[in-house]
């Protein structure tokens, strides 16, 4: 076989299965680089096998799956029929593996919704592979594939989900994800039984991502400004708190006191207790005498009364994906805001050239 097959250059091989090999390729006449995936050599011969991908394409101009790569031509070359797909936007998932759990849950549930809308449609579904699927450094998943496979029956569909988020995961015991890991062993052993429910698990999870829980140990954990930490102390099967247990808790109780004392000590002197920062972590910070709302334009510095790196986030909510954290002192400019999201006001601020959401009482004038 030639470098070039009609218009296309041809590159490296990306992947390849019983049916098909695919390339990085460069369309000459449009400047701009391409996937091609040709026919093997041997199956050129099966009238049916380049029927059946050639119809692939026509079902894919018609039907758009999530994340798989836009078709763009198609053709033959000496006998063999070829499809030409939108280039490859990242590296592929063996590469990229093992992913950060919250990476490993999106790629999972991007993946469901593209076997979902296969499903529900009717169409053949592109070879999900190590190598077919493909991430860019935004988290963007891309599916290089449209291949020959039958639709997915359930088991089947849910079967290479598992083998997907396994491999996403890595080998290592998920400790910083018990909850991850007990979702990926209940899809292997079958005791999820829809693509539906699986989306539906990983978007709960993803959620709870957002909001970290707290396990009291013998150190004072670092926990997001904008997250709602839960408490747990655990109790031995007897009732009976061991020595090490009952100092922890004899600790909770001081910190308690503490803080009651604080709150009563603050009220004595004029300060409501709500503008300063609690065990519970309400943001505060916000200037004296300002009101928590914030024209754009407006340039403050973060001062969080715990002295905690205060949260950046995508959007204006503890759901929205984190982007960085600012430690106290940090300036900022307020370029949209305030907005309300759940219980916190946000604004849009800019610092140290990024952008992104926070809560508006971690702010005050410098």
């Amino acid at each position: 076989m030639s470098a070039t097959i009609d218009r296309y250059q041809l590159g490296e091989l990306l992947y390849a299965d019983q049916d098909i090999v695919a390339y990085r390729a460069h369309d000459a006449l449009l400047k701009r680089n391409v996937t091609l995936e040709l026919l093997r050599s041997e199956r050129s011969a099966d009238a049916a096998a380049g029927g059946q991908l050639l119809e692939k394409a026509r079902q894919s101009a018609l039907i758009d799956l999530p994340h798989v790569a836009a078709l763009y031509d198609q053709g033959t070359h000496e006998g063999r029929p070829y499809l030409v797909l939108e280039g490859a936007s990242g590296p592929s998932l063996r590469e990229c593996a093992p992913l950060p759990p919250e990476r490993a849950i999106d790629m999972a549930a991007a993946l469901a919704a593209t076997i979902e809308t296969a499903q529900r449609n009717g169409q053949r579904l592109p070879a999900l592979t190590a190598e077919t699927i493909r991430l860019d450094d935004e988290g963007n998943l891309q599916i290089l594939n449209l291949g020959l496979r039958p639709p997915l029956d359930a088991n089947a569909a849910l079967s290479v989900l598992a083998d997907l988020l396994a491999l996403a995961l890595g080998d290592a015991p998920l400790r910083h994800a018990p909850a991850l890991d007990a979702l990926l062993e209940r899809l292997r052993s079958g005791a999820l039984t829809s693509v539906a429910r699986l989306r539906a698990e990983l978007g709960e999870l993803r959620q709870r991502a957002a909001v970290p829980t707290t396990v009291v140990t013998g150190a004072a954990p670092t926990v997001p400004l904008d997250a709602e930490p839960t408490v747990v102390v655990a109790r031995p099967a007897s009732g009976k708190l061991a020595p090490r247990r009952r100092m922890l808790l004899a600790g909770l109780l001081l910190i308690g006191a503490v803080g009651l004392g604080t709150a009563l000590w603050q009220r004595q002197a004029g300060t409501p207790p709500g503008d300063q920062a609690t065990p519970a972590l309400t943001p505060t910070g916000a200037a004296a005498g300002a009101s928590p709302g914030a024209a754009a334009g407006l340039r403050l510095v973060v001062a969080t009364a715990t002295g905690q790196a205060l949260v950046v986030r995508s959007g204006p909510g503890t759901h929205f994906p984190r982007i960085t954290s600012l430690p106290n002192g940090t300036a900022v400019e307020v370029l949209e805001g305030p907005q309300p999201g759940g219980r916190y006001t946000w604004v849009r601020i800019r610092a140290n050239g990024i952008e992104g959401w926070c809560v508006r009482e971690a702010l005050r004038e410098p």
